[in-house]
Formats: C-alpha cells, structure tokens, sequence
C-alpha cells in the first residue's frame, strides 16, 4: 500500500489539471483509499466494513476475509469464437496507442496494469482475495452490491447535495479520454461523475441522471434515485470485455425496466 500511495504522491501530473480526463482503472481506489485511512486512521476495506456493509449486513468486501474464501466463485477466462476457454487479456491490448502513452506505457503501469494482465490463476488465490485492492478487488454478492446501491438511490447514505455533486459531469462533452483513447467503445467520451460512470449511454436504463460503475468480465451495478431502483450483476464466466460490451447485463436492465413499466401499467385491485 505504501509504495503504490507514496509512487502516485511523487508522480508528476500527466497533463495540466483541469484541462484534461484520464481513466485512473486501479490507482483510483489507492488515491481514495489513502484519503480514507489519513481521516479516519482505517484502511478503505476496514472503512467500508465499519461504516456501510457492516451495519447493512451487505456482503460486499474489500479485503474478503480469509472465513469468506470458501464462498469465492473462481473467476473463469472468456470463451473464444472458437469454443474455447481463451487466456485472460487486457481489453487495452490491441488498442491504438492514447495520447499520453497509456495504461502500459508509464512507470505506474505496473500497478495501473494490475486488474488487466493479472493470470486468473493468481486473481483466484488467497492472497489476492485477502489484498485490499480497492479499485480491482472487491468480492461481493449481487444482493450485497445492491444492497449498497440502494441506499444511494433511496438516499439513505449520503445527503442530497453530495448525491447531486456526484453525480455532475466533471469533464466536457465529447472530450476524449487521454488514457483509454480509442480502446474501447465509447471510452472516447464517456460521462463521468465523481468516481462513477454517468448513464449517457443506456447502459443503466433509461433514467439520464442514473449513475454507477461497470468492470472487466461484464459484471456492472447502478443506482437510479428518480425511480427508487438499485441493480447489481456479478458473474465469474468473464466476457471479452467491460460492462460496455458485455450485452448480459444490458438484457438484464432491458427486462427490469420492462418489468416496472408493466407493473406501473396495471391498476391496483381492490
């Protein structure tokens, strides 16, 4: 943890702030974290535990107890065109080169790289279960995950003005994203809030204002406040690529909110 935290602290801004947007991938969860354990003297996973998933009895980890092991569902590779279990790979692999160099051109891309080249051998072991990687690691159930959206959507664990903040956009339109570039759909310009992804393109129903955060394999959860909905999917059959271009999840949401608008359609009977 130290040396990640204490590599991004000396690391030289890649561009001027303020002029530009870069996907973070799994230093984000080491430069909140850090935040996190400098106010309330607790590592994010001890936070999380104390503060939101404890009380609401969600089973969410960040640092999954070596008691919670026997419940981790091995992840599992992506099955090729051709029928077959392909090796794990990074979706920025055949991607043309950012602007700035990128995700494995820079001296952070060890750690920037964790998540995408890690063999699925080790991402399934204890050790990695046990880590506290922040922005890479978490274990959860899709109830758990839920649980936490939730109490977003029904304003349970935030005030309403932190709730907007957010979620405002904090880049302009069709500004490209510096890091990502052109590597995968959409990453171009996609709307991101304070730490969540902005439902521009659909992938959390219909609801502009809905918010929330997709990962690699397809797994992707959000909160809707304007219509009370929370939704999380979590698999361990990874697909080719993120939430964006994993369409499990976005049948999923298709179904849901079918769901509700024939419920609304219905009268109450008496």
């Amino acid at each position: 943890w130290e040396k990640v935290t204490e590599a991004l602290a000396a690391t030289a801004p890649w561009w001027r702030p303020g002029t530009a947007q870069g996907y973070h991938a799994v230093t984000f969860g080491f430069l909140v974290g850090e935040v996190v354990r400098r106010v309330s003297g607790l590592s994010l996973g001890e936070f999380l535990r104390a503060e939101v998933t404890g009380p609401l009895g969600a089973d969410v980890h960040v640092g999954t107890p070596e008691s919670e092991h026997g419940r981790c569902a091995d992840l599992a590779p992506p099955v090729s065109a051709a029928g077959g279990a392909g090796a794990a790979r990074s979706t920025f692999g055949d991607a043309p080169k950012p602007p700035v160099g990128g995700l494995d051109d820079h001296p952070m891309a060890p750690v920037t790289l964790a998540l995408h080249y890690v063999p699925l051998g080790d991402v399934n072991s204890a050790a990695y279960r046990s880590a506290e990687l922040p922005a890479a690691n978490g274990h959860a159930t899709a109830r758990g995950l839920a649980a936490v959206y939730a109490e977003l959507a029904c304003g349970r664990l935030l005030s309403p003005g932190a709730l907007e903040r957010l979620r405002t956009r904090q880049s302009e339109e069709d500004e490209p994203d510096l890091v990502l570039g052109a590597a995968t759909p959409l990453a171009e310009s996609w709307p991101w809030g304070l730490g969540y992804m902005l439902n521009q393109y659909g992938q959390a129903g219909p609801n502009p204002r809905a918010f929330g955060h997709g990962g690699m394999g397809g797994s992707y959860a959000f909160a809707d406040p304007e219509n009370r909905v929370s939704y999380a999917y979590t698999m361990n059959r990874m697909g080719a690529g993120t939430s964006g271009e994993d369409l499990r999840s976005v049948h999923l949401v298709g179904a849901l909110y079918r769901a509700l608008r024939e419920r609304d359609a219905v009268p109450e009977q008496g």
